[in-house]
């Protein structure tokens, strides 16, 4: 199946309502999307938190580290995904939707796909693209 956009959560004995925020967040939008949950903690308790059929949930409790799984996910949606978000288990933006993400990716022109030959042939479709909420920032110092 095809999917608009992807996106990982990795997992490490989080909290099950930061964690059901995060995926609420990912999963409000009409786009074709699927979200892995890699988790990394030595047990599989937070399993139950994968109902939704757009979430699959891998236990990897050998804990391999943050960047390795994150691989396990993009490898399996090389092509399959139009955009792989890598996200936090608590990215939640209530102002701001996939379908927000996908009309600024389509209307700069951002291509996903990224050509470098450091990488695996396979890999060479991964691009990144960064997102940065904007946020006020007081710079009298009085508020750290």
């Amino acid at each position: 199946m095809q999917f608009e956009i992807t996106g990982t959560i990795v997992l490490y004995k989080n909290s099950t309502d930061i964690l059901l925020n995060t995926i609420r967040s990912f999963l409000n939008t009409e786009l074709s999307v699927k979200l892995y949950l890699i988790d990394n903690s030595p047990t599989n308790e937070l399993k139950d938190i994968a109902l939704d059929p757009r979430l699959e949930y891998i236990h990897n409790p050998s804990n391999p580290g943050f960047g390795a799984a994150h691989n396990l996910a993009i490898k399996k949606v090389l092509d399959n995904s139009n955009y792989h978000l890598i996200l936090n288990p608590d990215n939640v933006d209530e102002n701001t939707t996939l379908d927000d993400f996908k009309s600024i990716v389509k209307n700069k022109n951002i291509p996903w796909q990224h050509d470098t030959s450091d990488y695996d042939d396979k890999l060479n479709k991964v691009g990144v693209l960064s997102m940065v909420s904007n946020i006020e920032i007081n710079n009298d110092n009085s508020d750290y």
